[in-house]
Parts: structure tokens; C-alpha cells; sequence
């Protein structure tokens, strides 16, 4: 058997997962005091990975949007993850997630977690697995976070947390569970069960409801834990709190005085004389800012007469490197630091003990890091007279090393002359980006002038000295012409700065160069010439080999503009347009999305809002847009699309406008999943998704529709006619004649034409409809109702006149039925009269070749 190893970090391994990746089950990573960014995977290890200082130094944040730690391979009892504060995430994230597995979570600090209400808690349990969570402290910032939410099969052991502020303390839903020893303070719902527990010796006080679903145990409480500072998240206990040997009495859960278990995450040590409640005045532990700290602790017993005090650098007390003082009589509970001086971005450990008449205490140990400032950032964007864009400035730093690893903050300034006398403008306090941290676009700066500037860095608590300056030109923006300058568009795209125009000639673009754009994250406008019916960006490809036309990931907003092209005509990766993953946005318009294999365009930048404006999505393989981020959309067509004209994520804001969906194979609006606000009227707040003034006729399934547990949009003023599915919007509550909706046909000028304009009679022009508005994506473009004569159904189509009109002609001569609904279709021969002749004309020309019905007048 391989005897068990220890690596350390950053020691052995640069980076936790490094040092994962590398260990087996049954080895230790320990980890020195630092944030670290990270996405922790235990890869089914059962190893434990612990800190070597303790959580209040040691620090693991999210680095991107998804789990902190996760626990998701079949780890054991030995996966323990211990000593660390988890802080932040995000609602794409847990701190800590657990799936089929069976870790121990043991001594950590889980802060801060930004999740939305029944979203990701702070540390989820799901499946099977029997996890044992003990000793953690939960704190939460605002009503919507849970802390601890357990569905399941298997139990899962719940003892002796700490949880203050958030939605839910404990949320246990469908999973067996032994809950003893807790404390749930100031939240929504202090400890909810919905399943078998075992639920026992907790503290519930103070929450809006303290204890949901089953009666708690008669052990449990619900009073004041006299936590010591809850403002500044000190939930330590004080002493006579009615927690302090209220816990369970069993030994196994005796404090390390011998005393029966406290309730909650922070024992009272009741051996007398002892310090409890140790600090730093006025400093974060793990940001100590004064060279000669001020150390505070309080007494407990009958009365301090002394103290002594210890400072090192690790927890090895054979010797104290940095200072010892004994002092005389004396019941003061606080000292200044008076020892060897200490190093910025070091980690120091200090003890003490305190005396009383009667004997001396034992030692109480404690740590602090004192912060280091970060390094002075280094210009790398503009420099040494670069000429840039007016729309375009946009300062650049590498991001400087920061000793604590923390997240930083950049300040730039900007000045008219070299000797930085004379502030233009400035810019604080921005968050860094990966790798380099831009400014933001900088505006009222002058074309012609040269400009210096400089910038420094802050971790919060320290800046960094200020960089050297450097310098940039300002130009106005400028047109850039593909084929005229630039041999392919991408090339154009390439030699673009902020706010400049890529303009394209006429002419069908193909290939590399001219397919897969990116805008490289430079807001830019790229345009034809003379609109899409003479300009094409064709994907081509294979279904092996397949491209995309455009895609935009690196942070790209609105203002990034594609104007007047047709796009498509291929294996498309997914979208002809995409707007991505990483973070970007689009304004398409003018542009027609046509014959791609998947869709036509596909938006997933969560933060980020795109639009479309008088864009026409045509015979698409899938759907015509799929929106996985917030849009605007107006103004456009949806038709004959492979499956929906347009898709939407519930949670996302959209706003869809006077838009025309018209024979797509299913839907010709649809939202997929349940948005996290309730439905609201079109005249209710402003976060609700619209879809108004808008036309869906002819589709396959509903005109408007859901899948899975969406929530009603806010429909106004919309006309579904003529859908497979049925025409009351479908599962929606907004039925037919509410909020100015209808369902009538809508008498496009010729849908065998794809020509939705609308005529005159038609109920969605503004004179027709009770809203007094245009409902669709076209205007009024021809009078009177006939677009066909013999098409009594009104169907349209590529055969408009068919058997259907026959049956439909038939039951109005003979059977009383309704008329058609366009009496010139109904009169086929043209004589100015409905009657039996009309009906010789359609059979003749139907089944003998006869002549076509004449045109509609």
C-alpha cells in the first residue's frame, strides 16, 4: 500500500485543483493563507483538503459562474473539506454542492452567496450521498439566499451550524435528515422540514417563521443565542447565552472543555480564567492594516490580573519569533503590537493566556495576515502616441500581482499634459477583468489632441503607487471599405477601432475571412452598402465541417451594429449568429436569416441585451431566434422556420414588438422555463417580458405559446389567427378579447409572396383594432380583402385555390354556412355576384385544367 502524501499550496502545487488532480484518496492538500479563485472539483477523492491557518485568511471565491467546491463522483465520509471561508458565487453557482456523494463539510465560513430566491443555495445537497455538514457558519446579506437546502434519498447529518441572515437557515425537502445542535438566526424561515427527521436541540430565533413543517423537537429553542456582534457578523456566543450546554448531551458532542455540547458553530470555552472573543481593533484579521496592531480579547472568570501574549510566524511555539510579553498586574484586554516589525503579505500567529488570582489560564490562539498593497499596474493600451478612435479610448492595464490574492479594483485618470497637472477625466474603482483590465470607453475627449494618462490599483484596503504615464492621439472615427481597402471583411473587422464603420460593397461574401466574424470585443458597425438584397454573408460548410457567420463572445454590447445583409446558406455551429458565453451583445437590422441548418441566430450573454430591428428570419432548420438573453425585438418576420419563429428563456426580459410569425412548423412565439417574477399586466412594472402589437397566423402549433412551467407573459393588443395549436395564446391565461388581443384573420397583401404587409380591411391596421395600432411587422400596402380569388378559406399558401374551398363553398351555397371571408375570393368568376357558376369555375379549373379564377380586382 502507498503510504498517504501531504502537498501544500502553493508549495508543491501553484493551484488547488493542480494539487487534487495529482493526490489520491487518503492524502492531505494544505493550503496557506490567500484568496484563491477557483471551481474545485474532489474528482471522487476522498482526500482532505484543509487550510493551514483557519477560514478567517484562507479564502476560496468563485473564479467563474458555477460551483465554488463540488462533491459530485461518489466521494465518502473521507472527502472533507475543512478551514476555509467560501465567499461570493453567484445564482449560476453553489459555494458547495454535493450530488451522489457522501463528503464531510467540517470548520468553514460560507459568506455572501448571490443566489435568487429557490435558486442555488449556498451549499446544495441533492440525490444520494450522506454528507455530514458540521461546525460551518452561514452568512447571508439579503431575504432571497438559502443556506443549506437537502433533497434526497439518503439521510443527510446536520450538526452544530451557525446560519444568520438569508431566504432559508435549513431547507430539508423529500430527504431524511438529522438536524441537532443548529442555530438559525434572522432569516426567512430559520429551519424548514418536509421529510423524516431527526430534529433535535436547535435554536431557532428571531426569523420570520422560526421552525416550518413538523413541530420541533421539545430540546429545541427559540430565543436569543446573544450572539456578541451581529453588525459586524461576530455570531461568537456571549457568555450566559442559553445555547452555551443546551446542545445535544450526548459525549459525542462535548465541547473541548468536557462540558455538554453548545449549540451552533462556536463553542464557549468555560474553562476558567480564559480569553475568548479575540480580535484586532479596528482591522480585519485578514487585512491587517496598522504595522503595530492593537490585539483585544475579553475575560472570562472572576477577575483578570495578567496576561501574557506570544506572536510567530507559524503554529510551532517552542519558539516565538516575533515577540512575548508578560504583563504585571493589570486587567486591560488590549495590547499594541511591540515587537520585531512585521512584513506586509505575511501571516502571523499570536496567543495568549490570562491569569487570575487563582491560577493561570491555558493558551487561546488566534491569526492575522497583515495585507500587502498591490503592485503598481503597467500600462499596455494606448501607449507612445497611439491614435485612437474618439468612440474608442479605452485604457488598458495588466493586472498586477496582488500578495493576499485578492480581487481588485483599478482607478484611471487622464490629463491634458505630460507633467499630469491638468485631470481631463477620471475613472475609479473599476473591478478587474481576467488577465487586463480595461477602463470602460472614455467620452468627451477631442479629436487632434494628445492625451497622458496613468493608473493604480487598490485591494480595498491599500493602493498601489500610480504607473508612469503614457500617451494616446485622438481621431475621429473612420469608414473602412471591404473589398475597396480591406480584402475580406474579417480584415476590416481586424483594423476597426471602437465606434468605426466596416462598409461592404455589393457582392456574396464566402469563406474564411468572410465567415466565423468576430468583433474581437470592439463595439463597431458593420454595413453594406446597399441593404441585404445585394449583399450576402454566406456560412456554407458541411455538416461535418460547419462555421458560423457571425459570432460575438468577448463582451460586445448594442452598439456592436450588423446592418443590411443576407446571412445563412448553411451548417451552421449551432447559429449563423451567436452572441456568447462569455459575454456579448448585438443590434441586428435590416438583415434577412435564411436556409441555415440549426438557427438562425442564438443569443446566451445573460447580462447583456441585444436587439433586432427589421430583421426577416426565413426557412431555418430549427428555430429563427433563440434568445438565452435579455432582447429587444421589433419590426421583424418569423416564417417557415423548422421549428418555432422565435424561443425565449423565461427568466430572461424581453420585448417583443410589432413582429410577424407566420408558418412555422411549431410555434410562432414561445417562452421555455419559469421567469423569476410573477406575470404582470402591460401596464405593470418594468421588469416583466412583453410581447405586444405583434401577429402569429398559420403556425403550426400555438400562435403564442410555453413549454415546461413558464408563467404567463405580459400579451397586449396581438392578433393569433389560423394556428394548428388553438388560437386563445395557447396555455397563456391572456385569452381572445383581454388586454386588446384578437383572433382574426389578419389579410396579408399575399402570403404565397411571403408579402405580410396587410390590407386595408385587415384587423390589424390601426383604424381596425381597439388598442388603434399596428399589429405586425408590415403596414397597410393594399386595399380590399382579396389576395385570391377561389381561395374561399382565405388559406393562402403556395395552392390557394384547393379542395378545401370547394367543401367550404359548398356548405355556404347549400348548408348555411358562413360566408367566405372575403366575398371578392368568394366571387371566383368575377361576375360581381356569389352564385352556382363560381362553384363550376373552381371544380373545372381544380380537376380539368380549366383557367385560372381571375384576378382579384
Amino acid at each position: 500500500m502507498t503510504a498517504a502524501s501531504t502537498y501544500r499550496v502553493p508549495l508543491d502545487f501553484v493551484e488547488i485543483q493542480s494539487a487534487i488532480d495529482a493526490a489520491s484518496s487518503g492524502d492531505t492538500i494544505l493550503v496557506a493563507p490567500k484568496t484563491y479563485r477557483v471551481n474545485l472539483d474532489f474528482l471522487g477523492k476522498d482526500i482532505l483538503l484543509c487550510s493551514e491557518a483557519g477560514p478567517e485568511v484562507t479564502i476560496l471565491q468563485q473564479e467563474i459562474n458555477d460551483d465554488i467546491v463540488s462533491f459530485t463522483n461518489g466521494e465518502g465520509p473521507n472527502a472533507i473539506l475543512r478551514g476555509f471561508t467560501l465567499l461570493g458565487g453567484t445564482a449560476g453557482g453553489c459555494a458547495v454542492r454535493i450530488a451522489n456523494a457522501s463528503p464531510t463539510i467540517e470548520g468553514n465560513y460560507l459568506k455572501y452567496h448571490h443566489s435568487y430566491a429557490g435558486g442555488q443555495p449556498q451549499l446544495y445537497v441533492r440525490y444520494s450521498g450522506s454528507p455530514t455538514i458540521r461546525d460551518n457558519f452561514f452568512l447571508n446579506d439579503d431575504s432571497l439566499r438559502m443556506a443549506i437546502w437537502a433533497w434526497g434519498t439518503d439521510p443527510v447529518y446536520i450538526y452544530n451550524n451557525t446560519l444568520y441572515g438569508g431566504g432559508r437557515g435549513i431547507y430539508i425537502s423529500a430527504t431524511p435528515a438529522v438536524i441537532r445542535n443548529n442555530i438559525a438566526v434572522n432569516t426567512e424561515i430559520g429551519i424548514v422540514n418536509s421529510s423524516i427527521i431527526t430534529e433535535d436541540h436547535n435554536n431557532a430565533w428571531g426569523n420570520t417563521v422560526d421552525y416550518s413543517g413538523d413541530p420541533p423537537d421539545v430540546t429545541s429553542l427559540s430565543v436569543d443565542p446573544l450572539f456578541i456582534d451581529t453588525s459586524n457578523g461576530n455570531c461568537l456566543l456571549m457568555p450566559g447565552s442559553p445555547c452555551i450546554d443546551a446542545g445535544n448531551p450526548s459525549s459525542a458532542f462535548n465541547d473541548p472543555d468536557g462540558t455538554i455540547g453548545d449549540i451552533g458553530a462556536f463553542y464557549f470555552d468555560q474553562l476558567v480564567p480564559a480569553a475568548y472573543n479575540l480580535g484586532i481593533i479596528g482591522e480585519e484579521i485578514g487585512h491587517v492594516m496598522n504595522p503595530d496592531p492593537i490585539f483585544h480579547w475579553s475575560f472570562y472568570g472572576i477577575e483578570q490580573e495578567g496576561f501574557r501574549i506570544e506572536v510567530g510566524t507559524d503554529n510551532d511555539w517552542s519558539t516565538a519569533e516575533n515577540w512575548t510579553y508578560n504583563s504585571g498586574l493589570t486587567t486591560d484586554t488590549l495590547i499594541a503590537y511591540a515587537g520585531v516589525p512585521l512584513q506586509n503579505g505575511m501571516t502571523y500567529y499570536y496567543r495568549i493566556r490570562v491569569s487570575d488570582s487563582a491560577s493561570i489560564g491555558h493558551w487561546v490562539q488566534s491569526v492575522f495576515r497583515l495585507n500587502g498593497p498591490p503592485a503598481v499596474p503597467v500600462p499596455y493600451w494606448p501607449t507612445s502616441g497611439t491614435t485612437v478612435s474618439v468612440k474608442g479610448v479605452q485604457l488598458w492595464v495588466m493586472n498586477p500581482n496582488e500578495p493576499e490574492g485578492d480581487s481588485l479594483f483599478l482607478d484611471y485618470e487622464v490629463y491634458f499634459d505630460p507633467g499630469l497637472t491638468n485631470l481631463v477625466t477620471s475613472v475609479t474603482s473599476v473591478p478587474e477583468q481576467r488577465d487586463s483590465t480595461g477602463s470602460g470607453y472614455l467620452s468627451s475627449l477631442t479629436p487632434g489632441l494628445t492625451y497622458y494618462w496613468r493608473c493604480r490599483a487598490s485591494d480595498k484596503w491599500e493602493y498601489s503607487n500610480w504607473s508612469s504615464p503614457a500617451s494616446f492621439i485622438v481621431r475621429p472615427g473612420i469608414v473602412l471599405h471591404v473589398p475597396g481597402t480591406y480584402e475580406t471583411i474579417q480584415a476590416g473587422i481586424n483594423a476597426a477601432q471602437q465606434g468605426d464603420t466596416v462598409l461592404v460593397a455589393d457582392g456574396i461574401y464566402s469563406g474564411d475571412g468572410n465567415r466565423d466574424l468576430t468583433f474581437n470585443g470592439v463595439n463597431i458597425i458593420l454595413k453594406s452598402e446597399n441593404g441585404h438584397s445585394a449583399t450576402g454573408i454566406v456560412v456554407g460548410g458541411s455538416e461535418s465541417d460547419r462555421h458560423r457567420a457571425i459570432s460575438l463572445e468577448s463582451g460586445e454590447d448594442s452598439s456592436s451594429v450588423v446592418d443590411g445583409f443576407t446571412i445563412g446558406y448553411g451548417y451552421v455551429d449551432q447559429a449563423a449568429i451567436f452572441t456568447g458565453y462569455s459575454g456579448g451583445a448585438i443590434t441586428l437590422k435590416n438583415c434577412l436569416v435564411t436556409e441555415c441548418s440549426d438557427f438562425g441566430m442564438y443569443t446566451s450573454g445573460w447580462e447583456r441585451t441585444s436587439r433586432i430591428e427589421n430583421c426577416h428570419f426565413n426557412n431555418n432548420g430549427l428555430s429563427g431566434v433563440y434568445l438565452y438573453a435579455p432582447a429587444i425585438v421589433t419590426h421583424s418576420i418569423f416564417d417557415h422556420n423548422g421549428a418555432y419563429g422565435l424561443i425565449t428563456q423565461g427568466w430572461n426580459l424581453v420585448d417583443i414588438s410589432n413582429c410577424t410569425f407566420v408558418a412555422n412548423k411549431y410555434d410562432g412565439f414561445v417562452i421555455e422555463g419559469e421567469p423569476p417574477i410573477a406575470p404582470k399586466s402591460a401596464a405593470q412594472a418594468e421588469d416583466s417580458s412583453f410581447v405586444y402589437n405583434c401577429v402569429a397566423a398559420y403556425n403550426g402549433g400555438c400562435g403564442f405559446g410555453q413549454i415546461f412551467w413558464s408563467r404567463p407573459l405580459s400579451l397586449s393588443c396581438n392578433n393569433s389567427y389560423g394556428n394548428l395549436g388553438y388560437d386563445q395564446y395557447c396555455t397563456y391565461d391572456y385569452l381572445t378579447g383581454e388586454n386588446g388581443n384578437v383572433s382574426q384573420q389578419p389579410f396579408f397583401c399575399d402570403t404565397t409572396l411571403a408579402d405580410y404587409h396587410i390590407s386595408d380591411q385587415s384587423p390589424c391596421a390601426p383604424a381596425n383594432n381597439s388598442c388603434s395600432v399596428l399589429m405586425g411587422a408590415y403596414e397597410v400596402a393594399c386595399t380590399g380583402c382579396c389576395v385570391h380569388r377561389g381561395d374561399i378559406d382565405h388559406s393562402g399558401g403556395t395552392t390557394p385555390v384547393d379542395i378545401s374551398d370547394i367543401t367550404a363553398f359548398v356548405e355556404y351555397i347549400f348548408a348555411g354556412a358562413a360566408p367566405p371571408i372575403c366575398p371578392e375570393e368568394g366571387d371566383v368568376d368575377g361576375s360581381g355576384t356569389i352564385d352556382i357558376t363560381d362553384l363550376t369555375v373552381m371544380v373545372d379549373f381544380i380537376f380539368n385544367g380549366g383557367s385560372e379564377p381571375p384576378p382579384c380586382p
